[in-house]
Formats: structure tokens, sequence, C-alpha cells
């Protein structure tokens, strides 16, 4: 008898959220966000709601779920510490039929801060008041990506996956990147001064203040749905029957802070 092992592309059915910081792009994690009921999304390090109004919580085929996102209101998380992040991570899923300009997310709600951003087709790593990374890859309209970049001592590497084909594309830029302090507010839909995403849906997002390197990056992509949904339900209510606790397997970390 022959079994269909599950897809690594795509949603993990059977899984459910939480943060293993086992995970090859763990280190240093400051925010890891899925959707949320009523049009936002929950940072799953600490389990708190996005504020503002926002978009519309949906069951979006490519993603599972995922959050239509207006092209203009961003939602904001508040709390995070105003630090000056010398080397980071920004990754998230995304998927538009108007591509051609948006910003997916930033580090802060004024010129400060650190933004992924979409110009002219091409995925960018903004250090916002500041200079940007251009990686050269297009992503193109009407298609779920997953795409990811790291900056780190004067590198920065992008990957794109095309969750249709299974097709990464990559890229490493050479130049200096320097950001000023994050205000403390990250903000879904927006890089400050840049714009907004021109309305489609992103089903995860992350950031951290460490850099990965292009081989790190290429094996996340992989498997990328592993960093959000590490936890098999069937896993998890054994927690629940040894322990009484669901969301053993739902490992939290104290390095925001750091």
């Amino acid at each position: 008898m022959a079994f269909a092992l599950p897809n690594p592309l795509a949603y993990p059915a059977g899984y459910i959220p939480g943060f293993n910081p086992a995970h090859i792009a763990a280190g240093s994690c400051r925010f890891s966000a899925i959707p949320a009921p009523g049009g936002n999304f929950i940072n799953l390090l600490y389990g708190n709601f996005s504020t503002g109004v926002f978009g519309t919580s949906q069951i979006f085929a490519p993603f599972g779920p995922a959050v239509l996102v207006p092209n203009s209101n961003p939602t904001s998380f508040s709390g995070f510490p105003a630090v000056v992040d010398a080397s980071v991570t920004l990754a998230a899923f995304i998927y538009s039929s108007n591509l051609g300009n948006g910003s997916v997310f930033s580090t802060s709600g004024s010129s400060s801060g650190w933004g992924l951003q979409i110009a002219s087709n091409t995925l960018k790593l903004v250090a916002i008041g500041g200079s940007t990374a251009s990686s050269g890859l297009t992503v193109s309209n009407s298609i779920p990506y997953f795409v990811a970049a790291s900056y780190s001592g004067g590198t920065t590497n992008f990957v794109v996956l095309n969750l249709a084909t299974g097709k990464i594309t990559s890229a490493v830029i050479s130049g200096t990147l320097t950001s000023s302090a994050s205000s403390g507010t990250y903000r879904v839909n927006t890089v400050y001064g840049i714009g907004y995403f021109n309305g489609g849906y992103i089903a995860a997002l992350m950031y951290s203040a460490a850099g990965m390197s292009l081989a790190a990056l290429t094996q996340w992509a992989q498997r990328p749905w592993d960093f959000w949904y590490p936890i098999r339900t069937s896993h998890a209510l054994a927690a629940y029957v040894i322990t009484g606790n669901p969301r053993l397997y739902i490992h939290r970390t104290q390095q925001m802070a750091a």
C-alpha cells in the first residue's frame, strides 16, 4: 500500500500554530503572526492581537487562513523594543492581483526600522529612512508566494518561493543597510512613507533581529509553513490528555526584550 506524503508547500492542515525555538529561523525572533478572526492578526509569541480597522479574515485556497488586506488602513502591534537591529530577517506569505508596488510589513510607525516591500514587482528590503536593497527577483500578480529577506554585515539575502510551482529563486546583494531605532510599533500592510499592499492576501509574517544565510533561507523555503505551524493536532491532544495543557508544545520566547 502506498501513502501520499503531505505537500510541504501547502497549508499544513492537521497542524496548529505555535513557536518552535529550534526552527532554523527562530533565533532572536521578535514577532510571528498569523490571521485572526475579525480581519486582524495575532502574534504567536505573546498572544496579542493587532489593532485598527483592517481587512477580512478568509479561507483562501492557496493559503488556508489569510487576511484580505485593504489598500489603506494598516493594522498595528505596539509594545516592541525601540532599539536598533543591525541584523534582521523578515518573511511573509503574500498574494495579490496587483503586486506592482506594495508594502507588506514594517517594524516602525515612523521613518525608522525595517520594511519588506514589493516595488515594480520586485522584492526589496528597506532600511526605512535610509537605503534599500533590491533583490532583482520578480513576483507576478495572482500567484501565491513565500518571500524572505535577511540582512547582516553588509549582505542581504533574498528568497522567493512560488507556492504554485515549487520554484525557488534567490539573490545575494552586497551593500550596507543602516536603520535607526524602531518606534516600537510594528505595522502590517505598510512601510512608512512608501504606501500599502494594494489589496491582496497575507497569510503569515515574521521578524527577527538575526541574519540568516542564503543556505538557511533556502532550507526554510523547503518547508515554509513549519515556522508558524509546528504542532500536529494529535500531539497537542496528547499533551492535553497527559498534562491538561494543550499548549505544551507551543513554546514562548523571552528574546523579544533582549
